[in-house]
């Protein structure tokens, strides 16, 4: 994936690809789970897959707390990917010592790079700092400076509105010194 973005860099379209959150087979469930990665994962749209999408959406039933209405795209996410000459010659070259090793070579590069760019607050196209969380299995965005954002405005809106719509006594009348006995 690591080398699938830079080539979309170099081509000057990296603005159309979603690099956000990978994930492998070893690591399905989303560790993040509160509203913000519900929203993200029951929007999902899956293009493609050989089954791991209807794996994915099972370890991630936990979306339905926060959206009961929700289903969940476990059944409906069947597609196929058609076999692929070029894929299982690309898988069976890395699949081994010397994959593994460029594997984590990129995975070192890529977290040392974002790491800089954390320690320099390096700020995206939008305005918003860069963050990336790295390991063996996963590749995510540093929840700490959109994630929490957008949760903490979320409780506020939340508490705000739950103040608004809870009943409140009529002016004047305090406790239940209205009641006659």
């Amino acid at each position: 994936m690591h080398l699938f973005k830079k080539l979309s860099f170099l081509a000057g379209k990296q603005h159309w690809y979603c690099m956000n959150y990978f994930i492998d087979e070893e690591a399905l469930q989303i560790e993040e789970q509160n509203i913000f990665t519900a929203m993200e994962l029951i929007t999902m749209i899956p293009v493609s897959g050989n089954g791991t999408m209807q794996k994915f959406f099972s370890a991630n039933e936990w979306a339905t707390f926060y959206y009961p209405n929700y289903a969940g795209k476990a059944a409906s996410s069947k597609t196929t990917a058609p076999h692929s000459w070029l894929k299982s010659c690309i898988e069976k070259l890395f699949d081994n010592k010397t994959g593994n090793r460029i594997d984590d070579y990129l995975m070192r590069l890529t977290t040392k790079r974002w790491n800089q760019k954390e320690q320099e607050e390096k700020l995206n196209i939008e305005g918003r700092r860069m963050g990336l969380r790295t390991g063996k299995h996963f590749s995510k965005p540093n929840p700490a400076f959109l994630q929490h954002t957008l949760l903490s405005l979320y409780k506020n809106k939340l508490a705000a509105w739950e103040k608004k719509s809870t009943p409140q006594p009529p002016k004047g009348e305090v406790g239940n010194s209205s009641i006659k006995l």
